[in-house]
C-alpha cells in the first residue's frame, strides 16, 4: 500500500495540488488522505472502502480510477510473488548444504578402503577367491597362430608392475586372451581380393560362372551380394562360414582353402542355411 500511496502523493505534487485541495473534491477528511499517502489504509474498515477512496482520488487528479486500481493490484502481486519466493527458495537450499558433508566423508572412507585392497592385493595378502579364478589360457599373437604364455611375457618385463604369483597371472592371462580375440580381424573381401592380414582356418571363395545372388556369413558379418559371370568373393572365419542363400548354385564354383568345394546333391538350385565347418586335421 506504501506505493500507491506515494504514487498519488507523487502525482498530486505535480499537479501543484494540496491534500486540502483533494479533501475539497473527495470530501474525504485530510488526515485520511496523509495516512494513505504514507502508506498506512488501515484507516478503512473493509478493503471495498479503500477502493472506493481510490477511485475518488484517481479522479480528482484527472485520472482513470480503473488504472489507479490496477496499479494497486500490480503492486499486490508484486509483494505475494516475493514472499512465496522468500518461502520456497529459503529451505531448499538450506537443505542442500546438508548434504555435502555426509557426502565428502563417504568420497573419504571408498578412497581409504580401495588403498587398503589394493596395497593388500599388490603384496600378496589378498588373493582372487577360487570361484573367479579360470585356467590358464593361451594368447595368439596377431602375427601368426602361435602362441605364447602370458606368463612368460611377464618375467620378460611385457606386463610391468603385475605380481608373478599365481592369481595375478591367471588374471592376466584372461585380460590378454580377451584383448586378442577382440583384436583378430575378419578376413573379408569383395571381387576376390582379400584383407585378411592373418592365417584363418579356412577362407571360402566363390566363383561366378553365370547370374545369382548370395548370402554368405561367418560368426561377425554377413554379406549380401549380386554377382555376374567372372566376379568373385572371398570370406573367411576360424569357426565356421554359412551360406545363407544362394539362388543358383550351378552358376557357382566353390574353393574352400583352395580347393574346390562340392554342395551336396541333396540341394536343389537354391541353397538355404548351409553351414560349412572347419576342416579336420589332414582334410
Amino acid at each position: 500500500m506504501e506505493i500507491i500511496g506515494e504514487w498519488l502523493r507523487q502525482k498530486r505534487e505535480e499537479l501543484g495540488l494540496t491534500i486540502d485541495n483533494i479533501s475539497e473534491i473527495t470530501k474525504y477528511p485530510p488526515e485520511v488522505i496523509r495516512k494513505v499517502e504514507e502508506g498506512r489504509p488501515g484507516v478503512f474498515p473493509a478493503e471495498v472502502y479503500f477502493n472506493v477512496f481510490l477511485k475518488a482520488y484517481g479522479r480528482a487528479l484527472g485520472l482513470d480510477p480503473e488504472e489507479v486500481l490496477r496499479a494497486r493490484t500490480s503492486e499486490e502481486e508484486r509483494a505475494s510473488a516475493a514472499i512465496r519466493d522468500l518461502r520456497v527458495k529459503s529451505p531448499v537450499g538450506h537443505r542442500s548444504h546438508a548434504f555435502v558433508k555426509p557426502i565428502a566423508v563417504g568420497v573419504v572412507i571408498a578412497a581409504v578402503v580401495g588403498y587398503i585392497a589394493y596395497s593388500l592385493l599388490m603384496r600378496g595378502e589378498y588373493t582372487i577367491p577360487e570361484g573367479y579364478r579360470h585356467p590358464p589360457s593361451k594368447a595368439y599373437s596377431i602375427a601368426g597362430n602361435e602362441s605364447t604364455s602370458v606368463a612368460a611375457q611377464s618375467s620378460e618385463g611385457g606386463l610391468r608392475g603385475v605380481s608373478d604369483s599365481p592369481s595375478h597371472i591367471q588374471a592376466s592371462q584372461q585380460i590378454a586372451q580377451q584383448t586378442v580375440e577382440k583384436r583378430l580381424p575378419v578376413a573379408q573381401s569383395q571381387t576376390g581380393k582379400a584383407t585378411s592380414s592373418i592365417s584363418p582356418e579356412m577362407c571360402l571363395e566363390v566363383i561366378a560362372k553365370g547370374g545369382f545372388y548370395i548370402e554368405v556369413a561367418n560368426e561377425d558379418t554377413t554379406i549380401k551380394r549380386t554377382l555376374s559371370s567372372g566376379d568373385k568373393l572371398r570370406i573367411c572365419s576360424r569357426r565356421f562360414l554359412k551360406i545363407v542363400a544362394l539362388t543358383n548354385r550351378h552358376s557357382a564354383s566353390l574353393l574352400l582353402n583352395g580347393k574346390p568345394y562340392k554342395l551336396p546333391d541333396s540341394f536343389g538350385k537354391e541353397v538355404y542355411d548351409f553351414v560349412i565347418r572347419p576342416p579336420r586335421s589332414g582334410e
